[in-house]
């Protein structure tokens, strides 16, 4: 048997509590982290581990792109899982090792969403559970505040793909043979809040993360989605 246990509107309710930067970053070279008094902004980190159970509460970044964030909540619980943190170099790739934002130039998300968030449980108090309108209003804000514009291009006869990489960043490429590609120049496709999407996502798995150590559920996780654990067995968690 599998127990399910999800956490109402975890996006949503996360969005008021997290920072935005007003500017953009610089990039940098640096030579250490010091990982309690990290300055915020993305680092490039290879991160390894002993405990298997590491595996259930966090997503690996496939180039060591990781966020302030991130790196300051696993070095709070780097016994736990074994951690451990290589700063990495540059490389042909990335000329950097540190994306960072100029201090004290943010934004309190609380300023932007706080009210609309308020009138949406208020709303919501008032609805059935199964309402499904009021339950797409409310986690639909966030999906399309971090939407991103796309461009579809198509390799010509021969297989080749004319794209200027420094124009467009190349996605993926979907079950139809297109390459899915963002312009660097036009990213943000309702209000320039793209840039929000790191920083709600590991808002939310930071939480997830928090809360399965301290409910000490790691051997009974057998997986997590999204805001929801799915659990070997049924547990009473603690506040």
């Amino acid at each position: 048997d599998i127990w399910g246990y999800d956490f109402s509107s975890e996006y949503p309710n996360s969005l008021p509590n997290i920072i935005l930067p007003k500017k953009p970053g610089k990039k940098y070279v640096i030579d250490n982290i010091n990982f309690e008094r990290i300055p915020f902004g993305f680092y490039r980190v290879k991160i390894r581990h002993t405990n298997p159970n590491f595996l259930k509460v966090f997503n690996f970044s496939k180039k060591h792109h990781y966020t302030s964030q991130q790196l300051r909540e696993l070095y709070k619980v780097r016994q736990i899982f074994g951690l451990e943190f290589e700063l990495l170099q540059p490389n042909d790739e990335f000329k950097y090792n540190a994306y960072i934002y100029p201090e004290k130039e943010f934004v309190e998300m609380k300023i932007v969403f706080k009210t609309w968030l308020e009138n949406m449980m208020k709303i919501k108090s008032v609805c059935s559970k199964d309402n499904q309108l009021i339950k797409r209003l409310i986690s639909s804000a966030w999906g399309c505040f971090t939407q991103c514009n796309k461009v579809k291009i198509i390799p010509d006869d021969d297989g080749v793909l004319d794209i200027d990489t420094d124009e467009y960043y190349i996605k993926k490429i979907n079950n139809n043979g297109e390459y899915e590609c963002i312009p660097y120049n036009n990213i943000c496709k309702h209000g320039g809040f793209y840039r929000l999407k790191p920083f709600l996502t590991v808002s939310v798995r930071n939480f997830m993360l928090r809360y399965a150590v301290r409910n000490h559920i790691l051997d009974d996780i057998v997986r997590i989605h999204t805001d929801s654990y799915m659990l070997k067995k049924e547990v009473e968690f603690c506040t």
